[in-house]
């Protein structure tokens, strides 16, 4: 029989008696269990790992509140507007005039600006047929403006 198991024979020595199982003893004679520390490294490594990430949130806190990135971010948004650039054909309206009328609203900063506010102001005039405004960064405002044009003359005013 090559495939099938086969029991082994062990020959006892004479006198031997077979012991039966004795039930466990409790109180100061039972035997000590041995503690198994292979239990806990998977704990120490994930303490290990909780500490780790404590630290790190700690020193990313800690550098937010010592470098201040607010106050980097407010010094790029918060920019004064320094040259506003008037755009297009102008014959019935002076670029000076709608100058004027710009700086009205150019008083805050870069990103503050309601550019839809100014754009309704501007297209207000009856000589403003379209006005576009874009933001050029860092501190430039691009206003295009096009003009009405006349369709009639009634002496020397024209409609």
């Amino acid at each position: 029989m090559q495939g099938a198991t086969q029991k082994k024979y062990i020959p006892r020595a004479a006198g031997s008696a077979v012991r039966a199982a004795r039930p466990s003893r409790s109180g100061a004679t039972k035997a000590k269990r041995k503690i198994a520390f292979g239990q806990y490294r998977s704990m120490g490594a994930a303490l290990l790992k909780v500490l780790l990430v404590v630290v790190l949130v700690g020193g990313c806190g800690a550098a937010f509140w010592y470098v201040d990135p607010q106050a980097k971010i407010r010094e790029f948004t918060h920019r004064p507007i320094k040259e506003v650039q008037v755009e297009g054909a102008f014959q019935f309206i002076s670029a000076e005039a709608l100058q004027q009328q710009i700086e009205l609203y150019v008083q805050g900063s870069f990103l503050q600006l309601e550019l839809a506010d100014l754009k309704s102001q501007l297209e207000k005039n009856p000589w403003i047929d379209t006005a576009s405004i874009a933001r050029v960064w860092p501190d430039k405002l691009n206003v295009r403006v096009v003009e009405q044009q006349p369709i009639a003359q009634w002496g020397k005013k024209v409609f």
